[in-house]
């Protein structure tokens, strides 16, 4: 090893374009290593800006997302018997007790139309693209009618509160779009 450092010694002191050689080696070993460190920050900043962006837009989805009530109540109609009452309309009211107006996109209402069938499920579509202010309200009557035959119902208070109700609403902007479901039974839920 002694004997390299003395003819690399020997090399600079006599050969005379010997430094700038040496000085361009020392400058590219330097440029390598100075771009590499610098391509090890970018990716951690890049990471790190993917992050920030990420935490905003979650933060601004829970600002505005679309808070809802739902109200049912039943009426009209007879029971296959037709001795007791059978309310074969719903009365909807989807109230927005958020602070920021949103519009619901779809809402389907699901019953079982008779014992023998499997339930049933239509689009509400007056709610379809519905706008709904801050603190207001929608509401539509929906029948429950199927070919013009009412729902065959044994004992309407149960059945009444399976009747189930699912909302597609988001803002205005549709960055939070939120699905609730709602029953009597059960009461509203987030889907």
């Amino acid at each position: 090893m002694g004997h390299e450092l003395h003819r690399f010694a020997w090399w600079l002191s006599h050969e005379p374009t010997a430094p700038s050689v040496l000085l361009q080696t020392i400058c590219s070993v330097l440029s390598v290593a100075i771009t590499a460190a610098l391509c090890v920050i970018t990716y951690h900043y890049m990471r790190l800006t993917r992050k920030l962006s990420e935490t905003a837009v979650n933060q601004l989805r829970a600002v505005v997302r679309p808070i809802i009530d739902v109200h049912f109540s039943f009426g009209g109609g007879q029971d296959s018997a037709g001795a007791e009452v059978f309310k074969n309309q719903v009365y909807i009211t989807i109230t927005n007790t958020g602070s920021n107006p949103l519009i619901i996109k779809k809402a389907t209402i699901r019953w079982e139309h008779s014992p023998q069938s499997a339930p049933l499920e239509e689009e509400v579509a007056a709610f379809r693209t519905v706008v709904i202010s801050s603190r207001k309200e929608a509401s539509h009557q929906f029948l429950m009618r199927v070919n013009g035959a009412d729902p065959v119902v044994d004992h309407f208070p149960s059945w009444s509160d399976f009747v189930q109700l699912r909302v597609v609403c988001s803002d205005l902007g549709g960055l939070a779009e939120q699905i609730y479901f709602y029953e009597n039974a059960s009461g509203l839920t987030v889907g």
